[in-house]
């Protein structure tokens, strides 16, 4: 009974996760355009160091919004969560960016693949009920 639950669980957050209600507005228009920027310099950091301490900034308050979200997420579903905040953090950012580069490059399926795709990732995320 508490599998179905939290799938049903997942189902309602994953749209949240991926920043809005119709999961495809973040993939287009100027959200798409903002999510390019970030990538951009955030590749850029790597060569540029220059850009490292800002990055690592703002990296920093991403891997906590997502965290109070999927603590919140593991609150509500009476599970603890088997993975460290930059581990959730970078496991959620990795399917985002291959979901931006895939509909930049024309896939139709890119967000719903995305949504799917978190909702799997939620349900690895949790351990037994604490």
């Amino acid at each position: 009974m508490a599998g179905p639950q939290l799938e049903d669980r997942g189902d309602a957050l994953a749209p949240f996760l991926v920043g809005q209600a119709d999961d495809r507005a973040v993939l287009d228009g100027g959200m798409r355009e903002q999510h390019r920027l970030w990538y951009d310099l955030r590749n850029q950091s790597l060569f540029e160091e220059s850009f490292r301490a800002d990055v690592l900034e703002i990296d920093q308050r991403r891997e906590e919004m997502i965290w109070r979200v999927i603590s919140r997420y593991a609150e509500f579903a009476g599970i603890a969560v088997a993975v460290s905040p930059g581990a959730a953090y970078a496991m959620l950012d990795g399917l985002f960016q291959q979901a931006l580069l895939h509909h930049l490059a024309g896939n139709d399926h890119a967000a719903d693949d995305l949504a799917a795709s978190v909702v799997r990732v939620l349900d690895t995320l949790a351990v037994a009920g604490p």
